[in-house]
């Protein structure tokens, strides 16, 4: 049936080609009899590329051999221009998306079929970019993903091609269509892994070279509505040779098709085929787990069960601390959620460091980056939290708890007096681990002493949601110098402290970060939290940075 269809076809286009007195560049049968989902009226669907075609680009409808034919012919530079520019809003290279059945010029098609899947890999790569830029590196993603997120846009932006969509992707018709639909995908996919753009990792793509483009939200729905608009525009000037009524009523049809169908009709959603590592394995980006939930589906806890959930951090901080218990055997784990704090937090720091720090006020932006800079510190083997769970719809990140003391509790014993010398040997090796986090390109953002855990001789700096990649290191030892200073009125035991963290800064970090904290910029932002006699005293301490010592 399938050869007799080709035959007919072929014969029909070399009619078609004589009739307009064109070259055939290439051929190809598309549509509902190929993807398997036809009614016995539909029609033939052709796609024909013309050399030269003097009508640009024409829908031809007529019965041939006993077939309804709908022929859409082309002029191969118009196809061209459609598939690098989408100069015709992809409305004849977004059939490129489906199964085809070549009928001439199958190399040349096969190879348009790359370049054009290629094009829409890149633009979801940018996409993704702009949307999760703290996290892009760290995704994995299933190949199907770039075939799904492209025919989700179509569909949104114009619906006439939903229903197409959905019934080749049904069940029964999935696995018979998915692999044909997919093999320029993954050809494009291979030749970005050549340019170092992506690499494979156990079947997902992991993005590895930024693109450098930012787009704006806004500009990218315009540039989507834009296309739409030309496609529309080009449906009904390719049909100017019907009826207007047909080419209505064709329109029409394929949404009537969906609203009167009793089939689900809704596309598979493209972000569930995309992940975050973490240590116990891959989060699907949109998966919704309650804390219950993911303590069943984690391997190592399963058959714990929650005995308790206490409150971590202060009244504007969402941190839960979970005990597990299984057998006698105890377990914890922290639960953070990432609230939109633009009224509270993070928005007066922000007016108040203006010109000096800015802080990231949406929860995803914090909870990525809280979530990539654990992963980062992990990858370096420097101290850091495992993470053992991101749910991106909720903004929630699950950690393993630090035991430990935090270095306020440790200071705090420090500048009361009652410790007087042990304290000062955890100061250096903050300053030290501080450094050599800075060393790998990391700032860290907000390291005040609350966020830092001192564990059996180690340092572990936490809470990282306003850490980032090529910030300003000298904010950093700022902070901490600076607002630490806040604990205590002495400025003899102000310089014991910054002397300490001076030193164990300076043994693997840059002197020049530790002499631009003296620079007044960074001392104006905490006079109000900090007594003068310390702030100056610190910042003395910052312009005669003691030589780094020799290990």
């Amino acid at each position: 049936m399938v050869d007799e269809m080709l035959e007919k076809a072929r014969i029909f286009s070399e009619e078609l080609a004589s009739r307009y007195g064109c070259r055939i560049a290439a051929a190809a049968l598309y549509g509902s009899r190929v993807a398997g989902y036809a009614k016995p009226s539909s029609d033939v669907d052709v796609l024909l590329i013309f050399e030269k075609h003097p009508k640009g680009i024409l829908y031809v409808y007529e019965e041939f051999g006993g077939l309804p034919f709908s022929v859409l012919t082309v002029d191969r530079r118009l196809f061209e221009y459609d598939l690098e520019k989408s100069a015709l809003g992809e409305f004849v290279a977004g059939r490129l998306l489906t199964p085809f059945i070549p009928i001439v010029g199958g190399d040349y098609l096969r190879g348009c079929s790359v370049r054009f899947k290629k094009k829409v890999v890149l633009e979801a790569l940018l996409n993704l970019e702009s949307e999760y830029p703290e996290v892009y590196t760290e995704f994995r993603i299933k190949p199907e993903y770039f075939l799904l997120e492209k025919l989700w846009r179509r569909a949104r932006m114009y619906p006439p091609v939903k229903y197409s969509y959905t019934r080749m992707l049904s069940e029964g018709l999935r696995d018979r269509n998915l692999p044909l639909m997919m093999e320029g995908f993954m050809e494009a996919l291979k030749q970005l892994e050549e340019e170092g753009v992506v690499r494979f990792e156990d079947g997902y793509v992991v993005p590895v070279k930024r693109l450098g483009r930012r787009t704006n939200k806004v500009l990218s729905v315009f540039k989507s509505i834009e296309r739409a608009t030309r496609a529309y525009i080009v449906h009904g000037y390719a049909g100017r040779s019907v009826s207007p009524m047909k080419v209505a009523w064709e329109f029409a049809s394929k949404i009537l098709r969906e609203t009167g169908s009793s089939e689900n009709m809704e596309l598979e959603r493209p972000e569930h085929y995309i992940y975050l590592p973490s240590e116990l394995g891959y989060s699907s980006l949109f998966e919704r787990l309650s804390p219950e939930k993911v303590v069943e589906t984690l391997e190592p806890f399963r058959g714990f069960k929650v005995v308790s959930v206490e409150k971590l951090g202060g009244v504007l901080n969402f941190v839960d601390l979970l005990t597990l218990r299984r057998n006698g055997e105890t377990r914890r784990i922290v639960v953070k959620r990432f609230k939109d704090w633009y009224g509270f937090k993070w928005f007066p720091l922000s007016i108040w460091t203006v010109g000096v720090q800015k802080f990231a006020l949406k929860g995803k932006t914090r909870m990525l980056r809280e979530y990539s800079a654990f992963m980062r510190l992990s990858r370096w083997g420097l101290p850091s939290p495992k993470v053992l769970h991101v749910d991106l719809a909720d903004k929630l990140l699950f950690t393993e708890y630090i035991e430990g003391r935090s270095f306020s509790d440790v200071l705090k014993r420090f500048f009361s007096g009652l410790e007087p010398e042990k304290p000062l040997e955890s100061c250096r090796l903050v300053g030290r681990t501080m450094a050599e986090i800075h060393n790998r390109g990391m700032t860290l953002g907000d390291p005040n002493p609350n966020n830092i855990r001192v564990s059996d001789g180690t340092i572990y700096f936490l809470d990282l949601e306003q850490s980032s990649m090529g910030g300003d290191r000298s904010w950093d030892l700022a902070e901490l110098l600076y607002f630490t200073g806040h604990m205590t009125i002495s400025h003899d035991k102000a310089e014991e402290f910054a002397l300490s963290i001076l030193e164990g800064y300076l043994e693997v970090g840059d002197p020049e970060t530790v002499r631009r904290v003296a620079e007044p910029k960074y001392l104006r932002v905490f006079t109000l939290v900090t007594p003068p006699n310390v702030l100056l005293a610190i910042n003395r301490v910052c312009k005669s940075a003691p030589t780094p010592r020799k290990l």
